[in-house]
């Protein structure tokens, strides 16, 4: 018998070991690419299931966030109802107009004050823009409030640089993707229920004679939207590759106007600064533009909200009393406390049921619409156009809806304690940039498939009526198509999440350590948002 010699041997064994390597390589990327495309809310699961086998203690929660994650919570549910808005212009639009109202005059429940606020796009917007202003300029606040000059000017500077790229890079990555899938032919479908209303509800975009064209007309697009003075304009235009896409120059806007208030503010007492901000915001609505006066109206509450107990060092409560006064502008005697407390709750739900009707102001027809709101309408000011007239009342009641909510613990309670809740948190941003596409495409080709079928033996015009006409199968297929739209733009927006917009947020921090100087304050530092 040959004898193989030792240099073979330990070459064919090499070999081996470098396919072994490379099959385990191979293996480990595909598992790490199938896992990240599972939906967040499962992996979660599975990894908190893991921790558990291993017997290993959860990280306690960052208490940086910890006070802030109410806002995560009421940002997904705005964010969902906007896709709702958006989904349900497609199949109901006649659920635009006021009770009674439009061109069937139905009376459909969903038509209700109050509970058209699960579709309402508008007030969605509209605590959008009060979420932004809070956020953006909770910490800044309180660097004004502690006297940390040099940190105030060093984050803002960097808030700048984070605010413009977190803004811009994952809306050009969605745009773009929507413009690869309409020279593809993705939105090619357009359901046979479109009665004129429908248009501004999905993409417009249509292949080009070529990918060269289709780049310029993106390009074309991106330049008019971002260009300067975009954000002067609310009118809603009719972009061609994502109508949603309306608001991100405005808050892009909106907030260096918040930076520059609170450079300009910073140095006043809290007081004279609130007076201020009050008076502009009420100025800025005046003159029709809510949406700068919303971003105003958030940084008043994230000012009144701001504990003391964050800038002075916490000391032991003697009484509750103490407790309670700890966190109020205005302390309340303790004979006056139980008394006090059952009033504020009473006029606290008041507000909140306020604010509620207030934002339920219908979209469509809004100059025209029956009582209350002609009359509320009535005595808007003039400087809002036919078009804008219901963004008044809209952002009053998503000012008072935001007060009450920060304010009730058990609100807080209900929107960070839900999973579902927590994962459109999570989403909400990817959900909105991405959930017309989705609905665009998969949603108009359900749809041109359900009519095509005949499930209910219906007219094309009678279809746009939705639920207002029967409660045949063809609206038990529009709910059908709704939910697996609403299901699949959650998987999108989740996958969008993972692979461009946390990316994104990386760059966008290694880009502020580039640029922006590191500022060192002496003095302690107590995080807060």
């Amino acid at each position: 018998m040959a004898m193989i010699p030792p240099q073979q041997l330990e070459s064919e064994k090499s070999v081996g070991t470098s396919s072994l390597v490379l099959l385990q390589n191979v293996y480990h990327a595909t598992s790490r690419l199938l896992h990240n495309l599972l939906p967040s809310p499962l992996t979660r699961i599975y990894r908190q299931q893991q921790r558990k086998q291993q017997q290993k203690w959860r990280e306690p929660p960052d208490q940086s966030t910890a006070k802030t994650e109410w806002l995560d919570g009421l940002r997904g549910l705005t964010s969902l109802a906007v896709c709702l808005a958006h989904i349900v212009g497609g199949t109901h639009p006649d659920w635009y107009f006021a009770y009674g109202d439009g061109p069937q005059h139905s009376r459909s429940w969903m038509k209700l004050p109050i509970i058209r606020l699960i579709y309402s796009g508008d007030a969605a917007v509209a605590i959008f823009f009060l979420i932004s202003g809070y956020v953006l300029s909770s910490r800044p606040l309180q660097r004004a409030r502690r006297h940390h000059v040099a940190l105030l000017h060093s984050e803002l500077a960097s808030s700048v640089l984070r605010r413009t790229g977190r803004l811009l890079l994952p809306t050009l990555c969605a745009s773009f993707a929507t413009m690869l899938g309409a020279q593809m032919g993705t939105f090619s479908c357009r359901p046979p229920i479109d009665d004129g209303h429908l248009t501004m509800f999905f993409v417009l975009a249509r292949s080009k004679a070529s990918i060269f064209d289709q780049i310029l007309s993106w390009l074309r697009e991106m330049a008019t939207l971002f260009r300067p003075g975009a954000g002067t304009d609310l009118d809603t235009p009719d972009l061609m590759y994502g109508v949603q896409f309306w608001t991100i120059p405005i808050e892009l806007g909106a907030s260096f106007v918040i930076y520059l208030y609170i450079l300009a503010l910073s140095p006043l007492r809290q007081a004279p600064r609130l007076t201020l901000l009050a008076v502009s915001a009420c100025y800025f609505m005046a003159w029709a533009r809510w949406d700068i006066a919303l971003f105003l109206a958030g940084m008043f509450l994230a000012d009144i909200g701001i504990p003391k107990d964050t800038i002075r060092q916490a000391q032991p409560f003697n009484t509750e009393l103490e407790r309670y006064n700890s966190n109020r502008l205005w302390p309340v005697k303790s004979r006056l406390l139980p008394s006090r407390r059952l009033v504020f709750t009473c006029l606290q739900l008041c507000l909140l049921l306020g604010g509620l009707f207030l934002a339920s102001q219908p979209t469509l027809n809004a100059a025209t619409e029956p009582e209350p709101w002609a009359t509320l309408n009535a005595v808007v000011p003039s400087s809002f156009g036919p078009e804008q007239v219901g963004r008044f009342w809209v952002a009053i009641g998503a000012i008072l809806i935001f007060y009450v909510v920060e304010r009730l613990q058990f609100a807080k309670w209900v929107l960070t304690r839900s999973l579902l809740v927590d994962h459109l948190g999570r989403i909400s941003f990817s959900l909105y940039l991405v959930h017309n596409a989705v609905m665009s495409s998969l949603g108009a080709w359900l749809l041109t498939q359900l009519a095509s079928r005949r499930v209910l033996h219906q007219e094309a015009h009678e279809i746009a009526d939705g639920l207002t006409k029967g409660t045949g199968e063809w609206d038990v297929g529009i709910w059908v198509v709704i939910c697996i739209v609403l299901l699949v733009s959650f998987w999108v927006a989740d996958v969008f999440q993972r692979f461009i917009d946390r990316p994104s947020v990386r760059v966008v921090k290694c880009m502020e350590a580039c640029l922006v100087a590191q500022v060192v304050d002496k003095e302690e530092d107590v995080e807060w948002l």
